[in-house]
């Protein structure tokens, strides 16, 4: 971790990805030391949905599957399928 943070902390989304035009979802650990919170939080001020999961650190996927899956459920099915076919 020590030989990449400053690679990390020297990349500005905000200048490599100002606009994105698809959907653009992070899960983010409130407790990752690997991606740290304050720099997604600068990133998705004013750009897209950041989305926190209070008891997880970097592999979000892992540590809260179930509501990791299910914001990914949820939210593919509201964008995707036609309001009129869900239940």
């Amino acid at each position: 971790m020590h030989l990449m943070w400053p690679k990390i902390v020297a990349i500005d989304l905000r200048v490599l990805a100002p606009e994105i035009r698809v959907p653009v979802y992070f899960l983010q650990g409130r407790f990752d030391y690997e991606a740290p919170a304050v720099l997604a939080e600068i990133y998705f001020q004013q750009r897209k949905v950041l989305i926190w999961f209070e008891h997880s650190a970097h592999f979000v996927n892992t540590e809260e599957a179930d509501g990791s899956n299910r914001f990914f459920v949820d939210r593919l099915r509201r964008e995707t399928v036609p309001a009129s076919a869900l239940p």
